[in-house]
């Protein structure tokens, strides 16, 4: 192998040249394989160049473009979804303020309407319990009315019977009255 690594150094080495930039070695050094190659290789180049450009870079850089917009779009409009968001959230919280207050109106409003039924409901009973109590008075007095005519009734006629059988004789409408009429007053006196 070293063998063959040295062949090929000497056959490359042709020594020293006096000059380096000489014309026809100067580009038979630059162009191994003739100028004709070299502008033929050059307008391959430039042609693969082209249609690199307009078959690769040219759809590629458009759809980055694209792309870029899409995004950018997309940014926009998240942005204008989030603070569309964030509008509907301070409404909402405004919404629940707002119905918050006007639930606790109604409580308190119906929390004075039961309290005004209450006493009125209060008022109505009392007033039905004093007509009763006055009703029930005025039956009490008119019974008791009675029953003291009735207790005189039957005094009188105790009296009277009493009366007969102590005197054992008759006695005439007009003193049994006088009588009647005196032991009344003695019992009221009591």
């Amino acid at each position: 192998m070293d063998r063959l690594y040295l062949f090929l150094i000497t056959l490359s080495d042709s020594g020293p040249d006096d000059r380096p930039f000489d014309g026809d070695d100067f580009t038979s050094k630059i162009f191994p394989n003739g100028i004709i190659d070299f502008v033929v290789q050059l307008l391959g180049f430039v042609v693969l160049l082209v249609l690199v450009y307009f078959i690769a870079y040219k759809p590629v850089h458009k759809l980055l473009i694209k792309r870029k917009e899409y995004i950018e779009g997309n940014i926009k409009e998240s942005e204008s979804k989030l603070a569309e968001a964030k509008e509907a959230a301070l409404h909402k919280d405004e919404l629940i303020k707002e119905g918050q207050a006007e639930a606790a109106k109604i409580v308190e409003e119906a929390r004075k309407q039961a309290q005004s039924e209450t006493a009125a409901s209060i008022a109505q009973a009392e007033e039905a319990i004093a007509k009763k109590k006055q009703a029930a008075d005025e039956d009490i007095a008119l019974q008791m009315e009675k029953a003291k005519k009735q207790l005189k009734g039957e005094v009188v006629d105790m009296a009277l019977s009493a009366s007969s059988a102590l005197l054992s004789r008759e006695v005439d409408g007009e003193d049994e009255r006088k009588l009647l009429n005196d032991f009344l007053a003695k019992l009221e006196e009591k």
